[in-house]
């Protein structure tokens, strides 16, 4: 891992850790980025986004219709190595930028997985299965 010589980690690359490490991992990241040529709607960005963590992410899919440029981060187009390479720059030169795109990601994926979405409703479900473990009480009684 090298540094940089404001002691702040240059990149690290991940691979793909296993499940139990991947909230650790990105708890540690000041930045996600998404530079994918082609994608539906990327779960890393649901898993990031739950971490407040800046975005920055290519125009493919259906990753411009759910999110906005410089809302919920910043959206780039595939293929452009230097406007990926200025996007992650200006967020490590613009923390407060970065900590105000990361809020708004959260808040996003928080409305669209949770409150808008199949996703409720099973959230909800298994938030009640678990109610009744807990309790020994059956809710639908």
């Amino acid at each position: 891992l090298e540094k940089l010589p404001e002691n702040r980690s240059l990149c690290v690359l991940v691979g793909k850790p296993l499940h139990p490490d991947l909230i650790d991992r990105y708890r540690l990241a000041d930045v996600l980025v998404v530079p994918s040529f082609s994608e539906g709607f990327p779960r890393v960005i649901y898993e990031g986004g739950s971490q407040s963590i800046a975005l920055v992410a290519t125009q493919v899919g259906s990753i411009p219709d759910l999110l906005r440029n410089d809302h919920d981060g910043i959206l780039i187009p595939s293929g452009n190595p230097a406007a990926l390479a200025y996007a992650i720059r200006s967020l490590s030169l613009q923390r407060d930028r970065a900590l105000r795109l990361g809020r708004n990601l959260y808040q996003t994926v928080w409305k669209k997985l949770f409150q808008s979405s199949p996703y409720r409703s099973h959230a909800e479900q298994v938030y009640e299965n678990a109610t009744e473990l807990l309790t020994g009480k059956n809710s639908s009684a």
